[in-house]
């Protein structure tokens, strides 16, 4: 009867221990995944800011392009306007009327 009653006394005292260790480690784990899922989540941010920067930088270059050739579409314009009214009026260049 002692045999039986030291048994149960070991096993009502260890079965919750066996289960807190467990439920430590399951922490333990849980929490050094959410560490990395940390660390993750600040690599994809500066990534991110990274490639909002390289977006901004390439859209003020292409908004210049855009510029420099609507300025240069301007002068050949201009210039094809000049040509079509001296065309247009017969001046030629050194003559004036």
């Amino acid at each position: 009867m002692t045999r039986w009653i030291a048994a149960l006394t070991t096993e009502v005292v260890n079965t919750p221990l066996i289960k807190l260790k467990d439920l430590a480690k399951s922490y333990q784990t849980l929490m050094s995944r959410m560490d990395e899922a940390s660390q993750i989540e600040a690599r994809m941010m500066g990534s991110a800011k990274e490639n909002v920067r390289q977006l901004e930088q390439m859209t003020a270059e292409l908004e210049e392009r855009a510029r420099d050739a609507s300025q240069g579409l301007s002068r050949f314009l201009h210039l094809e306007a000049v040509f079509n009214c001296s065309v247009l009026f017969g001046i030629r260049e050194g003559e004036k009327s």
